[in-house]
């Protein structure tokens, strides 16, 4: 894998899930992004943006006069997000770039910062928001949503799912990253110098549709890396996901995302 520490499986099969999560979670993502302050016109930096799917959204609602790049890790991601953005007549800028390495240009250059299911992947979260500290203009704003993993909950009880919520968790740990990084957020970003500190919790929760396929798409998307850790024996895992499959496809099932934490902080 292009990042050790990324457990999910990348290119055209994550995008594919990307583009579910996407839809899934960006009603509570564009009013928390509205309520923190983005408007139109605004320079943007979208972190960790993989395919492209919430760039583009945002781009529409920031209009023409905006800036706006897309940065991700996995140079397979953004060249699909290359390849959707190009049908658009002032498509956002991509880049292959790791936050955790550095900043991306020169310093205090962005309006407002969006860093979005990424700290989760990371052995050092600190670093990496230390370095977005520092493109923010004085008055920017970063806004992070994570996850905590221990939120998620179906209905009724699922065996499948429960092992599913296990075996992501023990191959994170594995990798020395953090499945329920959101309560920490908050005071992630003060230790990184942000202040002015705003928040909301979500729990999306689904009879159907894209959310409600996303435990099984995860699962696809961490498969190579649970057998690789031998975590499960290959019979098990597709004998687990014939299962999980099938209980996300009865109508009477319902489950949810793992719990979202939406932290904003200022740098002042």
């Amino acid at each position: 894998m292009i990042n050790s520490t990324y457990i999910l499986h990348g290119g055209e099969s994550g995008a594919r899930r990307l583009e579910a999560l996407a839809g899934a979670t960006w009603p509570d993502s564009f009013e928390f992004l509205q309520s923190s302050g983005l408007k139109p016109g605004m320079s943007f930096l979208d972190v960790g943006c993989g395919s492209g799917e919430l760039t583009l959204r945002i781009a529409k609602y920031l209009g023409p006069t905006s800036k706006l790049v897309g940065i991700d890790v996995d140079r397979s991601v953004i060249e699909i997000a290359r390849r959707h953005a190009s049908k658009y007549s002032m498509p956002p800028h991509y880049e292959v770039f790791d936050i955790t390495k550095g900043v991306l240009t020169q310093k205090q250059e962005y309006d407002f910062i969006y860093v979005r299911f990424l700290l989760t992947h990371l052995v050092n979260p600190i670093g990496a928001l230390k370095n977005l500290y520092d493109m923010l203009h004085t008055g920017g704003k970063l806004v992070v949503e994570d996850i905590d993993f221990r939120g998620h909950f179906c209905h009724p009880q699922s065996h499948e799912f429960e092992s599913y919520l296990s075996l992501y968790k023990q191959a994170a740990i594995r990798k020395g990253i953090d499945p329920d990084i959101g309560p920490r957020l908050s005071g992630l970003l003060k230790e990184a110098g942000f202040k002015s500190i705003d928040l909301k919790v979500t729990l999306p929760t689904f009879l159907k549709g894209p959310g409600k396929d996303m435990a099984l798409l995860t699962l696809r998307a961490i498969k190579d890396e649970l057998l690789h850790e031998g975590l499960i024996e290959k019979d098990d895992l597709e004998e687990l996901l014939s299962g999980l499959e099938s209980y996300t496809n009865d109508p009477e099932s319902m489950m949810s995302l793992p719990r979202i934490f939406h932290v904003c902080g200022v740098r002042e």
